[in-house]
């Protein structure tokens, strides 16, 4: 098991997260190293269990496992036109379930500062697009299917020389 937990944190964190009383929610800042581990599906596990979090630093490759993938950014991009979201003012106006509405949340909706860097290069010009549409997105608060989305307000994107 441990051999599995150092090639992938998020199991043990999956396993934190399923004990009573514990949650991700109140996570508030989460800093991911490393190249594609968050592409996992136990990333994808614990990041929609992450509805508190406010600061995500991520820093990796660009090129091979990128750090961001166009499905995060898509689960992150608030507007009617991404799968995961939509700009109906509540789920019970729209006719959807409570799973539903669970399912069309917003990745990350308190989130107000993303940090990203890159150690390689810049991403390429599709995953740089969809970097830009998620960001606009979030240019101001709203709700989004009853989910209160916060403003992101604090963006950096740069590349950096691995240490």
């Amino acid at each position: 098991m441990s051999r599995l937990v150092s090639q992938n944190p998020f199991i043990a964190l999956l396993a934190f997260a399923s004990r009573p009383g514990a949650s991700l929610s109140s996570l508030r800042t989460l800093t991911l190293m490393g190249s594609g581990v968050w592409m996992h599906i136990s990333f994808w596990k614990c990041a929609e269990c992450m509805d508190g979090l406010r600061k995500l630093h991520l820093r990796g490759k660009a090129s091979w496992q990128p750090i961001l993938s166009k499905e995060l950014l898509a689960k992150m991009t608030c507007d009617s036109e991404a799968s995961s979201c939509g700009t109906e003012p509540s789920d019970a106006m729209a006719g959807l379930t409570p799973a539903e509405s669970m399912a069309r949340r917003p990745l990350f909706p308190l989130l107000t500062t993303l940090k990203v860097e890159f150690e390689d290069k810049l991403p390429t010009p599709t995953l740089q697009n969809a970097l830009d549409d998620m960001v606009a997105s979030r240019s101001e608060a709203r709700s989004v299917n009853g989910w209160v989305v916060a403003r992101l307000a604090n963006v950096e994107v740069k590349t950096v020389q691995k240490v």
